[in-house]
This record gives C-alpha cells, structure tokens and sequence, in this order.
C-alpha cells in the first residue's frame, strides 16, 4: 500500500500542486521517504487533502472522475497510516481513533464552508 502511495505521488504531485498548498504538497513529497515503520498521515494532514480535492471538484479544476483517481494513491497511503496505527489496538481505541478523525474533520470544516463560494 505504501508502495501505491509513493507511485501516486511521483506521478500526481504535479496535479495536486495546482489545487493544494505547498504546506500539504510538501508533506507528500517528506511522506515518500518515511521509512515504513514511521509512515503516517495525520488526521489534520487527511481532513485537509479531502477538503481540498471536495473544493477542487466543486471549483471544476478538472474532469471530476480523473480527480477522484487521483486521490486514490492518498486513499492508499492514509488506510495504511491508519491500519498501522490501530494494528494493535482494542476495538474501544479504535472507535476513539475514528471518533477523533470525525473531530478532525468537524474543526477543520471551515476550511471547506470558507473556500466554497
């Protein structure tokens, strides 16, 4: 899966550049070269991609399916993120993970509602 990751990234970052910021990009660049004990995409980090693909689809930056296959490698790389983070985790820690992704991404809605017009 990280695999995927690192191929998406090599070939995509030049779309995702013209609709991410560098903060998030460069993160994509750092990320293909964490070493897989250490690969991790944050919650903040994955709240702000989908928000940024949502805005980039809304603003019709380009054809909404190709969009939505460009996002599948960051798909990739955050379930590993979490598969990783959670793999030895109860049941009870995981809900509170995904409860604090669902936190995640109510904080950082704003973001969205702002952008949107």
């Amino acid at each position: 899966m990280i695999d995927k990751f690192r191929l998406g990234v090599k070939e995509l970052i030049p779309i995702w550049t013209t609709f991410m910021p560098d903060e998030i990009t460069n993160f994509l660049h750092r990320a293909q070269n964490f070493k897989k004990e250490e690969f991790r995409i944050t919650d903040e980090i994955w709240a702000e991609i989908i928000y940024r693909f949502a805005l980039a689809a809304h603003a019709k930056v380009m054809n909404k399916e190709h969009l939505l296959k460009s996002l599948t490698p960051l798909y990739i790389g955050r379930t590993a993120s979490f598969v990783m983070d959670a793999w030895e985790s109860s049941a009870d820690e995981v809900e509170s993970k995904i409860e604090k992704l669902c936190k995640t991404f109510e904080d950082k809605k704003t973001l969205l509602t702002e952008n949107w017009g």
